[in-house]
Formats: structure tokens, C-alpha cells, sequence
């Protein structure tokens, strides 16, 4: 049975509550979003603000901080999340 894992951009993407984790967890960096605020878009909940957050993965479920912003669309967030995440894996692999 294939193991259906959603990517965007060739990383893995999941979500846990309110957190969206971008990228491989055994790399040096990973995206955290945190949706803020939602709001009703076409009778469906839509994020409405998000905190987009740059980490270094120091293990075992430990990050730190590198970078963040705030952003108001979850496409406008992955988009800067993924040009972080690339920028980092490439300036630090």
C-alpha cells in the first residue's frame, strides 16, 4: 500500500491542530505555521493570520528560532516558507 504523504514543493506538509510543519524533520531546518485567526470564506474556514517561523532542528523535537513573520494568506505564508526553507538548506546543508 503507497504511502500518501502530502508534499508542496518536494517537503513534506502536516498539520497538527492549529500548527502546519513544513519540510523533512531529519533536515537542519523546518518550517512551523501557526494559524492565528480564521475566518469563514464560501461556508469553509479559511487561516486568516498566520506566524510563519524559520527553525533549526536541534532534535528530538527541539527548535530553534531563526526567523518569523506574519502574513495573511496561507498561500502568501508557504510561499515565503519555502523560499526560507530552500535559502537555509542551501546556505547550511
Amino acid at each position: 500500500m503507497a504511502d500518501n504523504k502530502l508534499m508542496y514543493k518536494d517537503k513534506p506538509l502536516s498539520r497538527l491542530g492549529n500548527t502546519i510543519y513544513y519540510g523533512d524533520f531529519s533536515e537542519k531546518y523546518i518550517i512551523i505555521i501557526d494559524i492565528l485567526e480564521e475566518k469563514e470564506a464560501d461556508g469553509k474556514t479559511v487561516p486568516s493570520k498566520l506566524a510563519i517561523k524559520l527553525n533549526q532542528n536541534c532534535g528530538q523535537l527541539s527548535f530553534k528560532p531563526v526567523k518569523k513573520a506574519e502574513r495573511n494568506s496561507l498561500y502568501v505564508a508557504l510561499d515565503l516558507a519555502e523560499y526560507w526553507l530552500k535559502d537555509a538548506l542551501e546556505m547550511d546543508p
